[in-house]
């Protein structure tokens, strides 16, 4: 019996022996793995845009934010040259260099010699892609914002009065719900394109 007993261990020694080794591999695999997820390499870190506004870039403050960049674990950057947030002022030194001149060209150049210097990548957009405004741009190409108006109906009107609509707005549609403008949120929209 005491025979038998070993040999009944020992087989089941050496058939939770694989499972161990297994377990052990795979407590080895999630160390690794959260350490690559503590420190990645270089080329899987996050990339951030870079908004540019003006252009009105000066080459110290490029190198200082690249630099914090880099320190806050920041792989790489796009940059995205916008319109001006202030006008020129020759009294603080403040200038807007003009989009795709000499000097903001060697603006880029000087921040992607930073990035590469600190191991950070650099994308460049041609342009936000966002039609701002301005003087040159109709307001029906103007960047645009979805207005939404609340309004009680008195349970026996036939007709409202639509909205005031500003230059270049539109109507998209409207709907009546039941019951009152509290119980809004919870009530069930039957879409009545025809009351605006």
């Amino acid at each position: 019996m005491s025979r038998t007993f070993s040999t009944l261990l020992l087989l089941i020694s050496l058939g939770l022996l694989p499972s161990l080794q297994m377990r052990a591999q795979t407590n080895t695999n999630l160390v690794e793995l959260h350490r690559r997820f503590m420190s990645p390499p270089d080329a899987a870190r996050i990339m951030v845009r870079w908004w540019w506004f003006g252009p009105a870039a000066t080459k110290p403050e490029l190198t200082r934010e690249l630099e914090q960049m880099k320190a806050a674990g920041i792989g790489g950057v796009e940059i995205a040259n916008l319109y001006a947030l202030a006008l020129d002022d020759p009294s603080t030194g403040f200038r807007n260099t003009p989009f795709l001149s000499p000097e903001h060209l060697e603006t880029l150049r000087f921040a992607v010699q930073e990035a590469r210097r600190l191991g950070l990548r650099v994308d460049v957009t041609l342009g936000s892609g966002w039609p701002f405004g301005g003087p040159h741009i109709p307001v029906t190409e103007a960047a645009a914002m979805l207005r939404v108006e609340k309004l009680a109906v008195a349970p026996d009107a036939t007709s409202i009065a639509a909205p005031f609509l500003e230059a270049g707005e539109e109507p998209i549609s409207a709907f009546l719900l039941p019951g009152s403008l509290a119980a809004l949120e919870t009530s069930k929209a039957t879409d009545r394109k025809s009351v605006v």
